[in-house]
């Protein structure tokens, strides 16, 4: 009798088919799962890189409505594509809030306010277009998933300097001694002190004469034939005997009581032409421009004392806001109302661009609720290298108000001797805005910013020609000049130096006689030149002086640095 026998092939063979089903559902779940995982990272890198875009474009647009800045996140978000799809950002999704640097933290602000961060979280979820579709998922009951991806732009408050050419060249517009004075502006210089129609009458007022005769007769300026014999004249101003020690004091007295108040040739001068109480200084205008006597004259003299210059050593002339004859005027600037001095040029077009620039910070800094995330401005001035210049005519502040109202009191100086020391000015500014920590009243982690105002090369500077020198061999430019050049180069030096801190020059160039190869210089030696090299510029137009700074002011302070943080 045979026995039966198993099989044990068959068996295994059976075993192994149901092990490979395992397996094989297993090996397409892993499949699956790394399908769906990888696709879960590209949608993620997509996320990132939408949220990064809208996060950036929603802080470069700082200054503008929560709205807008709102819409402009939306916007940039709205052309990137997520999981195939547009993304679709949701207003609650961009907030505003600062950014704490040392805690690394963004801190969201109340609803409605604004600082100088945004948070933007871009989604895939069901209230934002759907969520992450899974390809295998499904298959184990999750078809899709819900993700989001989260970035933090900054825009960091700056410290900007305004640094203002105040040099003699600037009141050469209006100064009819220069040739090329625009007459349609000195017009309005003397429309500002009541001058009636350019240039107006003038008379010549001779030369001191000596006299022989001994009684009736004026010492006078006003010919150079000899004394004139006016018996009639006021007894002020005769002259006794050719011993009279008052001869010289009543012959510019008639001058100025006569010819130049009562005559009606300058029946508007400041300081009223009074030998008792204004005799050296109508002397010295006399002395200066006896020739020609008049408004153009006169003019002239006040544009060639300037601000600072006192002539008979005591006295400032009406141009000055020193002088209490000083006539001022009201204007409007962007709707604001400001009192000005009379209109030199080009520095009236530098006040009221000045404050149109300020205007404009003032608007991107008006949501910003923590004042110290706002930027600040400052505004330093520079002529001759003395004790009252370079100047700080405004500390770094955020009351931009005040700012604007410094600029209105900017004045030219005199016209005697050198008067551009360019590197002063950069000097002080420097020190001004640098970080408090390192001695100035900059704030720390916040852009420095310095903005040149200048109508021409430098011709003073402060620093040695050794450490000039030494500094070209440190670290040599091709923008420095070759040889010589100390003040040009000095103030090429200054802008390396706070470069190399990281920080931004821009030089702006106004006036026809401005030195644009100098200015592109700086603006390279800056990191702050367009791709041709150049610095911004200005016109030779003086009718067009003001809108040209004032684009280029705004273009320098809507052009933020922006940071993502996070």
């Amino acid at each position: 009798m045979k026995r039966s026998r198993s099989k044990p092939n068959i068996r295994r063979r059976g075993v192994m088919a149901v092990l490979a089903a395992i397996t094989l559902v297993m090996l397409l779940g892993f499949i699956a799962f790394a399908v769906d995982i990888g696709y879960i990272g590209v949608v993620r890198t997509q996320l990132q890189t939408a949220a990064d875009a809208a996060a950036l474009a929603a802080a470069g647009s700082s200054g503008r409505s929560q709205a807008e800045m709102v819409q402009t996140a939306q916007e940039f978000a709205d052309a990137n594509m997520v999981a195939g799809r547009h993304v679709q950002l949701n207003a609650g999704d961009v907030e505003f809030g600062s950014w704490d640097a040392g805690a690394n933290t963004f801190i969201p602000l109340p609803s409605g306010q604004l600082g100088t961060a945004v948070k933007v979280t871009v989604r895939t979820s069901a209230d934002s277009g759907g969520e992450t579709a899974l390809f295998f998922g499904r298959l184990f009951g999750l078809s899709s998933l819900a993700q989001q991806a989260s970035a933090v732009a900054t825009v960091n408050p700056r410290d900007i300097a305004f640094v203002v050419d105040l040099s003699g060249s600037m009141s050469y517009d209006t100064n009819p001694s220069i040739s090329s004075a625009n007459s349609t502006l000195i017009q309005q210089v003397y429309d500002d002190f009541g001058f009636g129609t350019y240039p107006g009458n003038s008379q010549y007022a001779g030369q001191p004469l000596e006299i022989s005769n001994t009684s009736n007769w004026v010492y006078h300026l006003t010919e150079n034939k000899g004394p004139l014999r006016e018996p009639s004249i006021d007894s002020r101003y005769r002259v006794t005997g050719n011993n009279d020690p008052d001869k010289t004091w009543k012959a510019y007295a008639w001058v100025m009581e006569v010819q130049i108040a009562d005559s009606g040739l300058m029946p508007a001068a400041v300081p009223v032409p009074n030998a008792d109480v204004n005799y050296s200084y109508w002397k010295s205008f006399i002395d200066s421009y006896r020739s020609k006597l008049g408004y153009k004259s006169y003019v002239t003299f006040m544009m060639d004392n300037g601000r600072e210059r006192r002539p008979d050593g005591s006295t400032y002339t009406p141009l000055s806001l020193e002088s209490p004859d000083c006539p001022k005027h009201t204007e409007s600037v962007e709707g604001q109302s400001f009192q000005f001095p009379p209109r030199e040029m080009p520095t009236h077009s530098c006040r009221r661009a000045l404050i149109a620039a300020m205007q404009v910070i003032q608007s991107r800094n008006a949501n910003i609720s923590n004042v110290d995330q706002r930027d600040q401005v400052s505004i330093i001035t520079f002529d001759k290298i003395n004790n009252t210049s370079p100047k700080i005519e405004q500390s770094l502040t955020s009351d931009f108000y005040s700012a604007m109202t410094a600029c209105t009191r900017l004045q030219a100086c005199s016209n005697y001797g050198a008067s551009t020391g360019t590197e002063a000015g950069l000097n002080l500014a420097k020190s001004h805005i640098k970080p408090q920590s390192q001695g100035g009243l900059g704030r720390e982690r916040t852009n420095k910013i310095v903005v040149l105002l200048t109508d021409g090369r430098p011709n003073l500077y402060e620093s040695s020609s050794t450490a000039i020198n030494t500094y070209k061999a440190e670290y040599p430019s091709d923008n420095f000049y070759s040889s010589g050049s100390y003040p040009q180069n000095a103030a090429l030096m200054q802008t390396s130096i706070v470069q190399g801190e990281n920080w931004n020059l821009y030089a702006a160039g106004v006036g026809g006689g401005c030195d644009y190869d100098f200015m592109d210089r700086m603006a390279r030696m800056g990191a702050t030149a367009n791709t041709d090299g150049e610095s911004p510029r200005g016109t030779a137009d003086p009718a067009a002086y003001e809108a040209v700074l004032k684009d280029i002011f705004e273009k320098i302070i809507t052009n933020p640095k922006l940071r993502l943080v996070q």
